[in-house]
């Protein structure tokens, strides 16, 4: 069952990565700049070996993941803290 619950959560990470340039553009940007030369592999035909290399590539990936949520909580940071506000 634990399997079935990884199988739809993967399916639904590329389902939303399939529709988000905005994401795909960030993910490909911070691999590049972690020298990760490979992105996200997607779900094709042939499900069990796919399944098992789009699981590989998203955890190869995770660093660049883990990239853009630091650099936007980073942004947003910067983004608070105003000259205006320090007293």
């Amino acid at each position: 069952m634990a399997s079935l619950q990884v199988i739809a959560q993967l399916r639904g990470l590329l389902a939303f990565l399939s529709l988000s340039t905005y994401t795909m553009d960030h993910l490909e940007a911070a691999l590049s700049v972690l020298l990760i030369t490979r992105t996200i592999q997607f779900i094709g035909e042939t499900r069990f070996g796919t399944i098992y290399w789009s699981i590989e590539s998203v955890l190869r990936c995770f660093p660049g993941f883990e990239r853009i949520v630091q650099e936007q909580c980073s942004n947003q940071i910067e983004s608070e803290v105003s000259p205006n506000s320090v007293s």
